[in-house]
């Protein structure tokens, strides 16, 4: 091969690189947008809650959760009884929620506790959900009790 030919072929290597850079930067931004939006409570079927119940040992399944995973990387969840805030990231299949604060619904709950227990939150709690699909799926949820707890939100 010629001189020219190889120069020739340097410049289209490196031609061909540089137009799959902008290709492979909005792939990592992609992840993060695709992951965020809003995820509501799925709401199982009487079937699904039975099998949930009987073959796989759950005793509670959660309603009423919704949360918003923003694109700056903030989250706002709302539960039956909290509105909690922080940050999020994710890697592969797990989504890590940093809760920064957390406060009861009711005023007044906020202010009081229930059987005189209030809230409290570190800073340093992180929370690691699955990603699977369009759901996050909380594995291993326990009640105060220690009853097994089905949550899992759906996009």
């Amino acid at each position: 091969m010629t001189s020219s030919a190889l120069y020739f072929r340097k410049i289209v290597k490196a031609l061909i690189q540089l137009a799959a850079l902008p290709v492979f930067i909005s792939a990592c931004t992609f992840q993060q947008t695709e992951v965020a939006g809003t995820y509501k409570t799925e709401d199982p079927n009487l079937i699904k809650k039975g099998w949930k119940y009987v073959f796989e040992g759950y005793e509670g399944f959660t309603t009423g959760t919704e949360l918003e995973l923003n694109t700056d990387s903030t989250f706002y969840m709302t539960t039956c009884a909290n509105i909690i805030t922080g940050t999020w990231h994710h890697t592969d299949d797990s989504l890590y929620l940093r809760y920064q604060t957390n406060r009861w619904k009711n005023d007044s709950l906020h202010e009081h506790g229930i059987d005189g227990k209030r809230l409290t939150i570190t800073e340093e709690f992180t929370e690691v959900v699955q990603i699977e699909g369009n759901q996050l799926i909380w594995n291993n949820s326990k009640a105060e009790d220690g009853r097994k707890v089905y949550i899992v939100l759906e996009k």
